[in-house]
């Protein structure tokens, strides 16, 4: 973890912090003084998008921070790529690799007072591969049947080995059976009706630090402290009494909330510029850390030009990774392959330098070397991030210098989304960045590549390529570690070499403004530069709130 404000800022710059700074005390700003008022340990975040808070569905960056904060899981992310008990005691695993049994803990109770058994474990398996979402896409192919075997032993067995089968339920977020049952309405699942969709959308029902409160779509989430956690709140007189989630991210509005207290934790897509601003406030910090994201460019591989390798392979020689690392990505190394340094199994591959002439080699390779012009290629940005744009800019220059149309559009995640749901609407490009479910490349590969992801946000490149996807159930088929990690590594080389689908940027190390003169953040605070798995690096229960 770094923690820094960054020098030099300029006089002007002090100055109109200074200004806005005094304007907002004198607005009634209580100056970091703790009231004791239980509204003011409410942790206030900002996040780019209400997020989805049911487990089956929560799949981006807010969301899975969201049901961290909400839910259990058997297993907990430890140190590095280990794991640590959580809602399981302890587990057995059968010589063959196909029955996972676990131990479970007793006495947890959920926010609504139920009592916690290995029936809610079946329960919530069964209810994510049903509904076929959010990470279900770890499961379906592996996951047999679950047994019940009493009140607190539960077993999985699989229909074929997985490798990191353990390290996926960090995923597999524990629902209460007896609250969902109670609230489904109509829906496609039989007796299960909308297997509780309708009510988790808005609710939660979990056995986790918090419990939600309120979510308005496009605008909040709001949760409160879950009296009953299994872990206890203890002698904690600062400890926070809920969390809410903005969708705010435009920067002039973040840096006055910021000036005036009134939000506590950024999102992460603040632009350099807006966090030099936020550095110079008094008793706010820039934090750095990683949850492996890597930044990617996505290339739909079905739409022309993008189908011709050569082409592709073109397009990823026209970005400036220079000026990208330096003046855009601050303080995130290149990237050198599909998945991000660190992920245990990661390689580095033979990516593309920054090269005007090699571009024109490679066009003049492609089948469309004497028709590209004739084609406009559509980047697709996030409105919402100020960086993308001036990626997509720098993207327009360099492409002009060969020759190549590039028109940049501008639309909301929730739009991208819905974009992405088909070949024909992906664009050309699209800059999206993706974290691994855990700590496995094998499963992140899955998770960018495999066909059954195509036409979600997490693959814009609409490989469909059968062999690509045996290859990838191959390698997480295999047990032993060291035979998997090689079976990976060929894997990114192929990728790179033989596919191209895609211009991995970099592997983005996450800045963001927080308030460190009032809240106390041990994972910020703890040495070094830290990688966490997205989602858990805002664990709201950790924290502390003195203002």
């Amino acid at each position: 973890m770094k923690i820094h404000k960054r020098k030099g800022i300029k006089l002007l710059v002090v100055l109109l912090v200074s200004i806005l700074v005094l304007a907002a005390c004198g607005a009634g700003n209580n100056g970091g003084a703790d009231t004791g008022a239980p509204e003011d340990r409410i942790i206030r975040v900002g996040v780019s998008g209400v997020p989805d808070i049911d487990p089956a569905i929560a799949i981006t960056s807010s969301s899975t921070i969201a049901v961290a904060n909400l839910y259990d899981a058997l297993v907990f992310p430890g140190p590095g790529d280990t794991l640590v008990p959580h809602l399981a005691l302890s587990w057995d695993i059968s010589a063959d690799g196909l029955t996972y049994t676990f131990n479970l803990r007793q006495g947890v109770q959920f926010a609504d007072g139920g009592r916690f058994t290995a029936r809610d474990v079946a329960f919530s398996m069964n209810r994510k591969l049903a509904i076929g979402e959010g990470f279900a896409y770890l499961f379906v192919d592996f996951v047999d049947s679950v047994e019940v075997v009493s009140d607190y032993v539960v077993a999985f067995h699989l229909s074929q080995p997985y490798g990191p089968f353990l390290n996926a339920l960090i995923r597999l977020m524990i629902v209460s059976e007896d609250q969902v049952m109670a609230n489904i309405q109509s829906g496609i699942h039989g007796e299960f009706g909308d297997f509780g969709r309708t009510f988790l959308n808005t609710n939660s029902a979990g056995t986790g630090p918090f419990r939600a409160v309120e979510l308005v779509h496009l605008d909040f989430f709001h949760a409160e402290r879950n009296e009953n956690w299994w872990q206890g709140w203890g002698d904690r007189p600062y400890a926070p009494t809920g969390f809410r989630m903005m969708a705010i991210t435009e920067g002039a509005t973040v840096y006055t909330m910021m000036v005036n207290r009134q939000l506590d934790i950024t999102d992460q897509w603040q632009s350099t510029e807006n966090l030099d601003l936020m550095s110079a406030i008094d008793g706010v910090t820039i934090a750095e850390y990683s949850t492996f994201l890597v930044q990617n460019m996505y290339m739909n591989t079905r739409l022309a030009p993008m189908d011709c390798i050569y082409f592709r392979r073109a397009i990823a020689s026209l970005f400036d990774f220079e000026t990208i690392v330096n003046d855009i990505f601050i303080n995130s190394p290149r990237s050198t392959g599909p998945v991000a340094a660190g992920v245990a199994g990661q390689v580095s591959t033979n990516v593309l330098p920054f090269s005007i002439e090699a571009a024109r080699g490679f066009l003049e390779q492609s089948i469309y070397a004497d028709t590209f012009q004739n084609y406009t290629l559509d980047i697709l940005v996030n409105s919402d991030v100020a960086v993308h744009e001036r990626l997509a800019l720098l993207f327009q220059f360099t492409a002009g210098q060969v020759g190549i149309n590039v028109s940049i559009s501008r639309a909301p995640w929730v739009a991208i989304i819905d974009r992405m749901g088909s070949i024909e609407t992906s664009p050309h490009l699209t800059t999206i960045t993706v974290a691994p479910p855990f700590n496995d490349a094998g499963v992140y590969l899955e998770t960018r590549f495999h066909s059954k992801t195509a036409g979600t946000w997490t693959q814009g490149e609409w490989l469909l390529d059968p062999e690509l996807d045996a290859m990838i159930e191959a390698a997480l088929s295999i047990v032993d570690q060291n035979e998997r990690f090689a079976a990976y590594a060929a894997l990114q080389h192929h990728i790179v070499d033989n596919i191209m689908p895609t211009i991995w940027l970099v592997d983005l190390t996450e800045r963001l403004a927080f308030q460190s003169g009032t809240i106390t953040w041990p994972f910020i605070e703890q040495a070094g530069f830290s990688r966490v798995l997205d989602g858990f690096q805002q664990m709201y229960a950790e924290m502390q709130i003195r203002r």
